[in-house]
């Protein structure tokens, strides 16, 4: 177990502490794609597709109009699946009932597990929970700027404090808004007129890392078999679908 305070500290160099911790990022970025295999559920082509998607889910596929994918929006289509699938699920209507910071962020983790897909909290509390699993020092806090739109992402509480983004695939010093803007300003803007919530801090390893143990289960995982074989079954509706509409296109 490592220590991360004690490993920041031992350089002296600003550059060699953000080399260090983006070496760290890279790594558990390998971890927390694992869990959320499918992809972002709310990347900008992701929410394009999503309305496409439903369209061609109709009962009745539209005959005089039909929607072919192009590569990017087929590439995105497993992670509007699996979401999809989440939105339907009755146990996500209760979601928007929960108040306590805590019991919402262990349901971004569970729903980011079993479905492999999901938003900025769902990106972050895994992230949180691989930074906790690595450092045994380690204090985290999972925030949200609110701009021209919310972006939630972790916010780690060393000298120099960062910026974890596993949803915008990104670190930075905290204070470094040049980085935060070139990387997902044009979304998510730092300005005059944006501003930080923190939503819940991680001071207590033992909390999170106990959650994790409960999130993967057995029961959890295989529930999460079972939801990625019935997207990989939709999926292969789909690009059927879209295999016998370039057909058709090829012969008129």
């Amino acid at each position: 177990m490592s220590k991360l305070k004690t490993e920041l500290n031992s350089f002296i160099d600003k550059l060699d502490k953000l080399d260090f911790m983006s070496e760290c990022f890279a790594r558990l970025k390998e971890k927390v794609d694992e869990v959320l295999l499918f992809g972002k559920a709310n990347s900008p082509i992701a929410e394009r597709v999503v309305s496409l998607y439903c369209t061609n889910s109709n009962n009745n596929k539209n005959q005089f109009f039909p929607v072919n994918h192009s590569r990017k929006e087929l590439d995105v289509l497993p992670a509007v699946i699996a979401d999809s699938l989440r939105f339907f699920d009755k146990e996500q209507r209760n979601l928007q009932k929960i108040i306590e910071p805590f019991s919402l962020y262990s349901k971004y983790f569970e729903d980011a597990y079993l479905y492999g897909t999901g938003t900025c909290e769902n990106y972050a509390i895994v992230g949180a929970y691989f930074l906790m699993a690595e450092f045994d020092d380690i204090e985290l806090s999972i925030e949200t700027l609110n701009s021209d739109q919310s972006h939630t992402y972790i916010r780690v509480h060393t000298t120099p404090e960062y910026v974890f983004d596993f949803w915008g695939d990104f670190l930075c010093e905290y204070t470094d808004t040049p980085t935060w803007n070139e990387c997902v300003g044009e979304l998510y803007p730092r300005n005059d007129k944006s501003h930080t919530k923190i939503n819940i801090t991680f001071s207590n390893r033992e909390q999170l890392i106990n959650l994790g143990e409960d999130i993967f289960s057995k029961k959890n995982e295989e529930q999460r078999l079972k939801i990625i074989n019935q997207v990989e079954i939709l999926l292969d509706k789909e690009y059927q679908f879209d295999k016998n509409i370039s057909k058709n296109c090829d012969v008129r």
